[in-house]
This record gives structure tokens, C-alpha cells and sequence, in this order.
């Protein structure tokens, strides 16, 4: 089982339009449909732009923020590590000892655990200083300490690598493994793909409140440095279209459709359309844990039914004149079987009568069948060696064929080979490959690329225009 499961997440807040018109409050959906887990000892990365809704995620994951919809299932101590968890009124020591009380420790471990931290984070004198007179380096070694050191399970760490120095980034790296391999997990989220190189084995990608993608962090990586590479090279007057038509659908979800695919995993472990009032309930009002989990783990999720055969498969009750009847069926087969042994006397002492006779008889016949087997074996002897001059001509010419045949062959390859050489000798620049966008044909990938179409044909060996969605190619750097 997963240590953290994600699913169906939604998050949408009214916009505030300015408008002094009375309008029905439109929605802006800052996540749309989040669904991931985490196991234990692994370390995802979250990596989106500005805007992609990382921040809210890691939030709603922590307990911090209400989701619309959607559930997290974990039994794990979750510890969310960003900036907006410190006092800014409070010293360090003070911000230290307040979580450290939330935890639940004893006396012996809490004062272990203030120590660590104030040990890991060499803040010096600054840990006896309010918060509000830390830069922000100092606020992401402070609350990175606290979140490796008290009740480490589920780490979540909120755009803060990028603030602290080399000595002390190295320093996190090396703890984070320590704990990695005790079984603690954690979720980075952050803008820097590198980040998610250095750190992560699986990376999910956010972009405007939607997965664009989640898997093998190189995978993922390839992918987004793909899509910056596309948005760098864009126009102005592009970019903005782009933004502004993205944004534009964050308003116009529906959030009935994850609905609809909570409901399809509901029935599909055994819910049934009774079950419905109590479904719409946990996904739009508790908004808690995975129901499914829950119920399983309480014992009462729905088992499938068995239906009982019809009565027409079943054997039909025996009645009491047919339970009579069997002991006049037992007398019959009794007399049945004495007659038939009668019989078989005999029939055998007629044979022994007649044994002379039909030995003569069988004598003639067997001499008349043997004459007919050797003229019978005389003509079979003919027609296989007739049988067998046949197919030695036929395997000759077969084989004279199968030669043709494949000089045929070898010489199409050699006009193939002469071809491909000659394609590729067309174009000897640098060449990358790429995946083709929902609606691209091959102008618009030879555009994009700043490359003709004639050249693409020849790095694909392209028989024709049409392009297909996902399809690999090869075009010039």
C-alpha cells in the first residue's frame, strides 16, 4: 500500500471580478483533477511554472488548505516545510520548541530533537533573534532543520532549496538520503528542472492546475524542457494568446467530470447506485480520506453478490411413486442380466457346432484376400514412385524460383540501401527528436522547427503529409 494517496483533488475560489454588476460568481480552479501516490522511501518532485497551483497542492496534502474535492489517505506524520510555517514573531528557539510540542515528543526526545536542529542549521546566535529579522536563506535553514529532524515520515518542501547556500544544500542532500533510506518520503515542489534531477525519481508536472505529466523523472524532465523550449522561442503576441486561452479554460472546468470518474471506481469495487448519496457526500462534503480505504480497513466494504441459481437448473424433487419405482427397476435390470448370460450359452455352444465349417470358409476367403493385397500392394508400389518423380520435379523448379526470388530480393535491397544513403546524405546538420502536438501537420512542425517539410521527409523517410498525435520525429536542432 502507498504511504500517501492523492486522489481527484479540485480546488476552485470565486474571482473577484471588480464588476459593480450582480453576476453569478464564476469560479477559477487553481487544481483540476490532482491524483498521484507516494511510496514509502521515495522522493517525488512537483515542477510547474509560477501559477501552476504547486503551492495550493502541497497545502491541501499538509491539512493547510481545504480541497472542493477529492481525498488524501496517509497515516503518516505529514510536515510541510515553506516560509509561511514560522512565527515571524517568535526566535528561532521558540519556533523550534512550538513544533516540537505539536509532535508530541517526550521530554528526553524534545530536547534531542531542539539540539539536532540547532546543530544542523548553524544558525549561531541568530536562533535566539526573532524570525522577523532573518533573510530569507536563513527562514528555509530553519524550518528545512525542523522538518528533517522532528518526526521525519512524509517531508514536504516548498520552493526553498533554491534560497539556502552550497554548504548548506549539500548538507540537506546528504540528510535526505540518511532518512530515505528509513523509509521517509518526500514531495519537492519547485520551478528548477535540475532540482528535480538532483533529488527525485519521479516528477509530476503542473501547468495550470492540470498534470501535463507524471512519471520517470527523465521522461518528465525531456517533456518539459520540450514545452520551455517551444514558450521561449514563442512571439510576444503568442505568448499572451497562450496564457490567456489557458487561464481561460481554469474557468471553465467542470468539476462533475472527476465525478464521474470517482463514481466508475466506486461501482467498480462493488458500490451500487444506492451507495450514490452517500459517494457525492465523501467527494463533495467530507472531502476526507479515500472511502474506499476507509471502509476496507473497517470492514464493511461492499462484497460481491452471489446469485443463486434459477430453480429450473436445479434437479427436481424426487416424488414418493418415484422412490417406489426404484425397487421394480432394481428387479427388472436382475432378470435382464440372468437372460442375457442364458443367451450367451447358447450362442457359444451353436458356434463350437459350426467351427469346421467355418474354417473352410474362412480358409477360401483369406487365400482370395491375400491374391487381392499383393496385386493391391503391386499397384501402390507404382504410383509412389510415380508420386515421387513428381515432387522431385516440382522441388527442382521450387528451387530454381526461390533463387530467382531472392537475387529479386537482394537486389531491391541494394536500390533500398543506395535510397536510405542518399536520404541521409540530404541533411548532415544536428537532428533532435520530438513528439507531434495534438492538431500539427508538417508545415507547422517545419515552422516551429525553422526547417522545410522536404527535409523532415527525408530524416523520416515520410511517405506521406499526415501526422499523427504522439508521433515520433526526427527534425534539426
Amino acid at each position: 500500500m502507498a504511504k500517501l494517496e492523492v486522489k481527484y483533488i479540485t480546488r476552485g475560489v470565486e474571482m473577484q471580478t471588480g464588476s459593480k454588476q450582480k453576476e453569478t460568481p464564476k469560479k477559477f480552479w487553481e487544481l483540476r483533477g490532482i491524483s498521484f501516490n507516494l511510496s514509502g522511501g521515495e522522493s517525488i518532485g512537483v515542477l510547474g511554472n509560477d501559477g501552476s497551483g504547486k503551492k495550493q497542492l502541497l497545502e491541501i496534502i499538509a491539512g493547510k488548505l481545504q480541497q472542493t474535492t477529492g481525498f488524501i489517505t496517509s497515516e503518516a506524520h505529514i510536515f510541510l516545510a515553506s516560509l509561511e510555517q514560522l512565527d515571524v514573531s517568535k526566535t528561532g528557539l521558540e519556533n523550534i520548541q512550538a513544533i516540537v510540542e505539536k509532535a508530541n515528543l517526550d521530554e528526553f526526545k524534545a530536547n534531542h530533537v531542539i539540539n539536532a536542529v540547532n546543530n544542523f542549521t548553524d544558525l549561531g546566535q541568530w536562533i535566539y533573534q526573532p524570525v522577523s529579522d532573518y533573510s530569507d536563506a536563513l527562514k528555509a535553514r530553519l524550518i528545512l532543520g525542523i522538518a528533517l529532524y522532528v518526526k521525519p515520515e512524509i517531508v514536504l518542501v516548498d520552493s526553498l532549496l533554491t534560497l539556502v547556500d552550497q554548504h548548506f544544500f549539500a548538507k540537506f542532500g546528504d540528510k535526505m538520503r540518511e532518512l530515505k533510506d528509513k523509509g521517509v518520503s518526500f514531495v519537492i515542489a519547485d520551478n528548477k528542472a535540475w532540482l528535480m534531477e538532483r533529488f527525485c525519481e519521479r516528477v509530476l508536472w503542473l501547468q495550470f492546475g492540470l498534470i501535463q505529466d507524471f512519471g520517470p523523472m527523465p521522461e518528465v524532465l525531456k517533456q518539459f524542457e520540450y514545452a520551455q523550449e517551444w514558450f521561449r522561442s514563442a512571439t510576444l503576441p503568442e505568448k499572451n494568446r497562450f496564457l490567456s486561452e489557458q487561464q481561460f479554460e481554469q474557468t471553465l472546468f467542470d468539476v462533475n467530470a472527476v465525478y464521474e470518474q470517482f463514481k466508475v471506481e466506486q461501482f467498480k469495487n462493488g458500490y451500487k447506485r444506492k451507495d450514490e448519496a452517500r459517494m457525492r457526500k465523501s467527494f463533495f462534503v467530507d472531502r476526507g480520506a479515500d472511502p474506499l480505504t476507509v471502509d476496507k480497513k473497517e470492514g464493511v466494504a461492499p462484497k460481491k453478490e452471489v446469485t443463486p441459481a434459477p430453480e429450473s437448473s436445479l434437479p427436481p424433487k424426487k416424488t414418493k411413486k418415484e422412490k417406489f419405482s426404484i425397487h421394480t427397476r432394481i428387479l427388472i435390470f436382475v432378470v435382464l442380466v440372468l437372460a442375457l448370460g442364458a443367451g450367451g450359452y447358447y450362442g457359444y455352444d451353436l458356434y463350437h457346432q459350426h467351427t469346421p465349417h467355418q474354417a473352410n470358409k474362412m480358409e477360401r476367403l483369406t487365400s482370395s484376400k491375400s491374391l487381392a493385397e499383393s496385386k493391391q500392394a503391386s499397384e501402390s508400389k507404382k504410383a509412389e514412385e510415380s508420386k515421387k518423380a513428381s515432387e522431385s520435379k516440382k522441388a527442382e523448379e521450387s528451387k530454381k524460383a526461390e533463387e530467382s526470388k531472392k537475387a529479386e530480393k537482394s537486389k531491391k535491397a541494394e536500390e533500398s540501401k543506395k535510397a536510405e544513403e542518399s536520404s541521409s546524405q540530404a541533411y548532415s546538420g544536428e537532428t533532435q527528436t520530438i513528439n507531434v502536438g495534438a492538431g500539427e501537420v508538417l508545415d507547422t512542425v517545419a515552422q516551429k522547427y525553422a526547417t522545410t517539410p522536404e527535409i523532415i521527409r527525408q530524416l523520416n523517410n515520410l511517405q506521406s503529409d499526415d501526422l499523427q498525435e504522439g508521433q515520433v520525429l526526427t527534425v534539426p536542432k
